[in-house]
Order: structure tokens, then C-alpha cells, then sequence
């Protein structure tokens, strides 16, 4: 019920318990003849107001079930949308390639730092922006990569071809870059530029991951920079899962010079 129809409905019953207060009381100080006519019209009213009153409050209504209280919840897609944002989801990219336009403007103009764990040696990344990234690895960007121990490698070539791109880069780059190996096979990409976090299956018979499905998340919500040390749940699930591999991997790590 309406909070208006709910005001009529005890106004109602107000002025229908009044006049059977009035038309009690009148039966009481006129004549006799009346006196019983007025009372008990004064009795039904009365009587009326209190049964729907009791009705209102203690019985059912008409379908069988207790009347039930307002409650005002909150939409269901508010719900959903605010999971997504504490999860600090940004897309759902088709095809993994549907990012690269994006994060390529980023790298040319901003980047400053790169984790990344892969299968392919950032060989698509190397072959499209060698340029930009040797220009902000001069200008201070840190790269960290992982990859898969050689036992475990698909594409033992060209992650011999990134080992060797890096060992033939000028000193002041090249020690802005580390590169370790890891045990175990590669499950996912993960591929962090600074506030973006890029996650996606490497699935089987599928010729090239760039046409995979990849998730985008922020490390931390962009509209919250005030409080950066708060990590967004996605960001923090996985940029602590890099870290903790990355640590582990500590006693492969790729040295200079290493033959």
C-alpha cells in the first residue's frame, strides 16, 4: 500500500470510530424510541473501524500473506555494477589483439613500468614498437619478464630472440630490463603497463593467442588516486601472483653475458 492510500485509509477509520462515538452517545440522551436505533448504528461503526484496523495490522490480507513491509533494495545491476568495480574490471576483450591499439599509445607516451609473463617472448610487442620501447627504456621504464623454463617453452626460438634482443641493447636500457625463468607451464598471460592489468588464457589449438579472450582490469581505481595503496580485488589477486612468482624465480634470473 502507497503511503498515501495508507494516510486515507486511517483517516477513514478516524472518522468512522468518531461517528460511532457521536451516534452512541446520541442514542444515550434522546428520546427512547431512538435510543436504540442511534446506538447500535454507533456500535457497527465503531466496531467496523476497530475490525479493520486489527485487520490492518494483525491478519492477512486478501492473497493469504501477511502484508509485507516496505523494503526499498537496492537494483540488482547496482549490485552487479559494483562488484565489477571493486574487482576493478574495465573490458572483456574478444580477440587479445582488440588491446594492442590501446596499450601501444599508452607505451609510446607514458609507460614506466611492464611486468609481463608470457608464452611468446613479447615478440608481437617487440616486432610493432621496438622504437618506443628502446625511447622510454632511455627514459627511465622498467620491464620485468618471466618466462617459462625452457623445458616447458612452445616457442623456444623467439624467447632466445628476446634474450638476445635485450643482451644487444645499449648498457643504460638494458639494466632497466630483468628477465627471469620460471618452473611450471604457462597457464595465462599477464601483461601489467603501469595501471593496466591484462589477463587471458593461452588455449589449446588455438594457432595464435592474439584471438583469445582477454581481461582487462586497473591495478587501482583510476578515480581513487588519493588512495593509491588500494589495490582493486582483480588487481591485487593478480599482481601478488606475479610478484610471488617473480621472488621464486629469483635463482633464474637471466644474467649478462650468460652463456
Amino acid at each position: 500500500m502507497s503511503n498515501s492510500r495508507r494516510k486515507l485509509f486511517f483517516a477513514f477509520q478516524i472518522v468512522l470510530f468518531s461517528l460511532g462515538l457521536f451516534f452512541l452517545s446520541g442514542g444515550k440522551i434522546i428520546s427512547v424510541n431512538w435510543n436504540e436505533i442511534l446506538s447500535g448504528i454507533g456500535i457497527a461503526f465503531i466496531s467496523t473501524s476497530l475490525i479493520s484496523l486489527f485487520g490492518k495490522f494483525f491478519l492477512v490480507n486478501n492473497s493469504g500473506k501477511n502484508e509485507p513491509n516496505v523494503i526499498i533494495e537496492p537494483d540488482s545491476r547496482s549490485k552487479i555494477n559494483l562488484e565489477i568495480y571493486n574487482w576493478g574490471l574495465i573490458m572483456i576483450h574478444r580477440n587479445r589483439c582488440d588491446k594492442n591499439e590501446k596499450v601501444n599509445s599508452y607505451i609510446e607516451k607514458h609507460a614506466m613500468k611492464i611486468d609481463i609473463m608470457t608464452q611468446d617472448s613479447l615478440h608481437s610487442l617487440r616486432l610493432n614498437m621496438e622504437n618506443e620501447l628502446t625511447n622510454r627504456l632511455t627514459h627511465g621504464m622498467e620491464m620485468r619478464i618471466l618466462l617459462p623454463s625452457e623445458k616447458e617453452l612452445r616457442h623456444f626460438n623467439k624467447n632466445k630472440e628476446l634474450v638476445e634482443w635485450w643482451m644487444n641493447l645499449p648498457e643504460n636500457q638494458r639494466n632497466n630490463i630483468k628477465i627471469r625463468r620460471y618452473e611450471g607451464a604457462p597457464q595465462d598471460l599477464y601483461f601489467r603497463v603501469d595501471n593496466m592489468i591484462f589477463i587471458g588464457p593461452y588455449i589449446l589449438g588455438v594457432q595464435s593467442n592474439q584471438s583469445t579472450i582477454t581481461y582487462e582490469f586497473e591495478l587501482y581505481h583510476s578515480d581513487k588516486k588519493e588512495k593509491i595503496d588500494e589495490k582493486t580485488k582483480g588487481g591485487k589477486l593478480y599482481s601478488e601472483y606475479f610478484e610471488r612468482i617473480w621472488r621464486e624465480s629469483a635463482k633464474y634470473e637471466i644474467k649478462y653475458n650468460e652463456p
